[in-house]
């Protein structure tokens, strides 16, 4: 997978062996919970970058 940000930045995110799909559905929800329609774009920015620090947490890899 790869995510790119609407500053140019590319992440490749890659399955670990430890990988479980309902931790990491668990995890973007809790990074996102927050967030709402009023919510500003710097808060959207902010939690993809918490998932991203945190998926390793998931058997997810970033690069």
């Amino acid at each position: 997978m790869v995510v790119v940000t609407n500053q140019g930045v590319i992440h490749y995110i890659s399955k670990e062996q430890s990988y479980d799909y309902k931790d990491a559905e668990r995890l973007l929800k809790e990074c996102v919970e927050d967030l709402t329609a009023q919510s500003k774009a710097q808060d959207y920015y902010m939690a993809g970058l918490r998932f991203l620090t945190r998926c390793s947490e998931v058997g997810l890899f970033y690069h």
